[in-house]
């Protein structure tokens, strides 16, 4: 007998696997979780083979394929969703937890206890008759291959069916006018939105143009600036492009900073957030991750990398998308020549990051790192600046 385990608000209806789980050598069982190393997949089919004395104790399992494991306690999470009304998102908060191993005996499965599952073969029975719609199409999709398929009887056209209130949302939501009418609504609606904040845009890339004729001694005028920077190139696009992000255009964001970073060498997200007075010297093979923050006044030189160490994984060792990643630069940051930054780290205001280091830690405010011109082993040095504190 192995005992699961609930935490916090979890019903027992919607457990996934029993509370109390009865098992013996030679029981046939089926895995209901992808497992994170590739083992098994939801669906996959095993004999137990033995068990572990411990009091944590782990049972073996032979797949299907032939192949031994080790299974131990799984965890389902219980989410609730909200609305956030302030960022306009769904949000989740789990509510409760379940412990327990993740397999459940398998000599026969209901087709609704088959959702999500797959098999290699699968023997199905309609003998007492389809009775909700889309039982027939749950049944049939479980098996990876029609050869794998096997009908106790032939399946009768009227176990083919579709629930009216399906078919109703279809024809109404799958009005093509409808759809047009919507898409429209929204185009015009994001396209009033984005033209509101042309003035905006156009203020904050004189800015970004002040910063880059003040940083190089070289530049004559403005417009010369305006003509000849490629980050001023990159920049427009960027800015435009982080507005249409904002407004959850897909695809143009990406295909518009894409298009620029492949003229000016110059890789800079439409997620990325960055502040007034922003330059880029010469630019080429610079490169800032999608969660990156920069604040105002923030000067990188050539080759800087803003990126992400690694991406965490979820349960089923995919990667977690979407999470901040990339550093945060404070104001008036400068951050030198084929220097790489990674990971959600701190530059503190008016910090100072030399020449081809790697940082991977919060530098504080006002501190200096450079790499010494004898430099054994990767050392660097880092200095403070002297603080009124």
């Amino acid at each position: 007998l192995f005992r699961g385990n609930i935490q916090g608000e979890f019903p027992e209806s919607s457990l996934p696997t029993p509370i109390e789980l009865y098992l013996k050598t030679g029981a046939q069982v089926i895995f209901i979780k992808n497992d994170i190393e590739h083992q098994w997949v939801n669906g996959t089919l095993g004999t137990i083979i033995g068990f572990d004395d411990e009091e944590d104790a782990k049972i073996y399992v032979r797949t299907e394929n032939g192949q031994d494991v080790m299974v131990e306690p799984a965890a389902w999470s219980n989410m609730r969703y909200h609305f956030n009304e302030v960022e306009k998102k769904i949000e989740e908060e789990e509510i409760g937890r379940y412990e327990q191993y993740p397999i459940r005996l398998a000599w026969a499965i209901t087709v609704h206890k088959s959702q999500g599952l797959t098999f290699n073969q699968v023997k199905i029975d309609f003998t007492g008759g389809v009775f909700a719609g889309g039982q027939t199409y749950v049944a049939l999709s479980r098996c990876t291959s029609l050869e794998g398929i096997s009908l106790q009887e032939p399946i009768r056209q009227s176990e083919i069916f579709v629930r009216n209130e399906v078919k109703q949302f279809a024809r109404q939501y799958n009005n093509q006018n409808t759809i047009n009418m919507e898409m429209r609504r929204m185009a015009e609606e994001r396209a009033e939105k984005f033209i509101s904040k042309l003035p905006e845009l156009r203020r904050v890339l004189a800015t970004d143009v002040v910063a880059a004729f003040n940083g190089d001694p070289a530049a004559k005028n403005y417009g010369e600036i305006i003509s000849c920077y490629p980050v001023i190139k990159e920049l427009t696009v960027y800015r435009i492009a982080h507005e249409l992000w904002n407004l959850d255009v897909p695809l143009i964001p990406r295909m518009l900073t894409e298009m620029a970073h492949s003229e000016t060498g110059i890789d800079i997200h439409p997620g990325a957030t960055i502040g007034e007075y922003f330059t880029i010297d010469h630019g080429t093979g610079v490169v800032i991750g999608e969660t990156s923050i920069i604040g105002n006044n923030v000067k990188l030189y050539q080759g800087v990398t803003l990126g992400a160490k690694s991406f965490p994984l979820d349960e089923d060792g995919n990667p977690i998308k979407g999470i901040p990643r990339h550093p945060i630069l404070e104001d008036d940051v400068i951050v030198y020549s084929n220097a790489s930054i990674l990971g959600r780290i701190t530059i503190g205001k008016g910090a100072v990051i030399g020449g081809n280091i790697w940082v991977t830690k919060d530098v504080p405010a006002g501190a200096s790192i450079t790499q010494p011109a004898h430099a054994l082993g990767g050392v660097v040095t880092v200095t403070q600046a002297k603080s009124n504190n």
